[in-house]
C-alpha cells in the first residue's frame, strides 16, 4: 500500500490510490466454505466402503440454498473420504468413506465438533 501511496478514507467509504479516489462497496454475504461433521462415531471395516451420515451446521442464517461439493481427503492412514455432492439441507446428507487398509479404522465425533472435511458452494 505504501508503494502505491494508498490512503484509507474510512469516513467517506473509500480509498485513495495515487491521488485517485476509489469508492468501497459493500458486498452481499457469500459464504463459500461450509464444514461437515459426522453425526455419530463410526468404524469402517478393513477393505470396505460405507456411506456415513453427516451434518452441516449453518454458518450464517442468510446462506443461499445452494448445493455443496466436498473435497476428497485422507482422514487417517488408509481411511479416505470420497469427493461428494451434498444438498443444502443436511437432513439426509452423507459421504462415502473408504478403508483401504487391512485394519478397522475408527472415526470419532469429538466434543469440539472437529470438521470432517470442508465443502465449497456450487454457484
Amino acid at each position: 500500500m505504501c508503494a502505491n501511496d494508498c490512503e484509507w478514507l474510512v469516513s467517506k467509504g473509500g480509498i485513495l490510490i495515487r491521488g485517485h479516489s476509489v469508492p468501497l462497496v459493500k458486498c452481499p454475504h457469500k459464504a463459500n466454505v461450509h464444514c461437515v461433521i459426522v453425526r455419530d462415531s463410526v468404524v469402517v471395516p478393513a477393505d470396505y466402503a460405507m456411506t456415513v451420515p453427516v451434518k452441516m451446521p449453518l454458518l450464517h442464517p442468510k446462506m443461499p440454498d445452494n448445493d455443496w461439493i466436498s473435497e476428497a481427503r485422507e482422514l487417517r492412514p488408509g481411511l479416505l473420504v470420497a469427493r461428494t455432492l451434498l444438498p443444502h439441507s443436511s437432513d439426509f446428507a452423507a459421504v462415502a468413506m473408504l478403508n483401504v487398509s487391512d485394519k478397522n479404522r475408527h472415526y470419532f465425533m469429538t466434543h469440539r465438533s472437529e470438521s470432517l472435511l470442508r465443502v465449497r458452494r456450487i454457484t
